[in-house]
């Protein structure tokens, strides 16, 4: 019985560790900043963000960026032990984006953001079906933007991700 409790108290916690991203001013002045740059990309009628944070991998952008960050982004998954986690809903992310949860299939793209970690915040963009790979798109397109203590973007890097 107390090894189920501790496993429950574990699970809550690592879910509201990942629930209290873009708690703070800047995280939440990044992502917001973040947002309105993919609107270059993608028109806002076509784009919803996701209401959950996603466990995303860094490694696709080590070759782009400058030493301080390859360090940053190879640490990463050091740092997480190497264990993934499933996505988690957002009360901050749904507050920031509106209600709607991207489940419907108005949008043609939804962008999947990580949790901010030093500075730094992942995100894909999908197809509105979240189909990819062999029954979907081949590619999707992935961001990586860094951000300053006032939570201004100051970087934006985006690459192609082949999925077949």
């Amino acid at each position: 019985m107390r090894i189920v409790s501790l496993i429950m108290v574990c699970i809550s916690l690592s879910a509201f560790g990942q629930n209290g991203s873009y708690n703070n001013k800047t995280e939440r002045d990044a992502i917001k900043c973040a947002a309105r740059l993919l609107a270059a990309y993608y028109p806002p009628d076509e784009l919803c963000v996701s209401d959950s944070i996603y466990d995303l991998d860094w490694f696709y952008f080590a070759d782009v960026v400058d030493d301080k960050t390859k360090q940053e982004i190879s640490n990463y998954r050091t740092e997480k032990k190497y264990i993934w986690s499933p996505p988690i809903y957002s009360h901050n992310m749904a507050e920031l984006f509106g209600t709607h949860n991207c489940e419907c299939t108005s949008y043609k793209y939804v962008a999947q953001f990580s949790a901010p970690y030093n500075n730094l915040i992942r995100c894909d963009i999908l197809p509105g079906d979240r189909r990819i790979g062999i029954y979907g798109s081949p590619t999707i397109t992935s961001f990586l933007f860094i951000f300053n203590d006032q939570g201004e973007v100051d970087q934006m890097f985006r690459d192609e991700l082949h999925i077949d």
